[in-house]
C-alpha cells in the first residue's frame, strides 16, 4: 500500500475527496491507454509490458480509492459525484497521446502493414483522404490523425 494513502486519516475532508475524484481520473485514463495498447499488442508484441504496467496501474489505483472510500465513509463523507469532466478529460487526453503515438510509429515505419490497413481504410472511407496519382497506386494522407486530434481537444 503506498504510503501517500496508508495516511489519509490525516488529511483534511477537502483532500480526501480530491485525492478520490485524482484516483478515479487515472483510472480512466489508464482504462482508455490499455485499450489502446491491448489493441496495438495484437500488431506490434513490443506494446504488451506498457498494456501490463497499465494493468497494474488501474489495479493499484483501484486499491487506493477503495481506502480513500472507507475513510469517506467512517467520515459520513459522500464522494463527489461523478461529473463527465471526470470521464471525459482524461479519456480524451489519453486518445489523442495514442493517436499520436500510432501516427508518429506510422511515420517512421514501426506500424507492422496489417496494423496500418486497420488503421488508415476506415478513416480514409469516412473522410476520403487518399489522392491517386499517375500509376494508379492510393498515397495514403496522414491528414486523418491531425483531424482526429482536433476533434479529441
Amino acid at each position: 500500500m503506498s504510503s501517500s494513502v496508508s495516511h489519509c486519516h490525516l488529511w483534511s475532508n477537502e483532500q480526501l475527496i480530491d485525492r478520490e475524484v485524482h484516483h478515479r481520473r487515472k483510472i480512466a485514463s489508464y482504462i482508455t491507454g490499455l485499450t489502446f495498447s491491448t489493441v496495438a499488442a495484437i500488431e506490434i508484441p513490443i506494446v504488451v509490458p506498457i498494456a501490463g504496467f497499465e494493468a497494474y496501474k488501474i489495479h493499484s489505483h483501484h486499491k487506493k480509492l477503495k481506502v480513500i472510500r472507507e475513510e469517506l465513509t467512517k467520515r459520513n463523507l459522500s464522494p463527489n459525484e461523478k461529473k463527465k469532466r471526470d470521464i471525459l478529460i482524461p479519456v480524451t487526453a489519453t486518445a489523442a497521446l495514442h493517436l499520436v503515438a500510432i501516427g508518429i510509429a506510422d511515420a517512421v515505419n514501426v506500424v507492422p502493414d496489417a496494423m496500418q490497413a486497420i488503421i488508415h481504410e476506415p478513416i480514409q472511407q469516412s473522410f476520403s483522404l487518399s489522392v491517386s496519382i499517375a500509376n494508379n497506386s492510393n498515397l495514403s494522407c496522414d491528414i486523418y490523425l491531425l483531424i482526429l486530434c482536433c476533434f479529441c481537444y
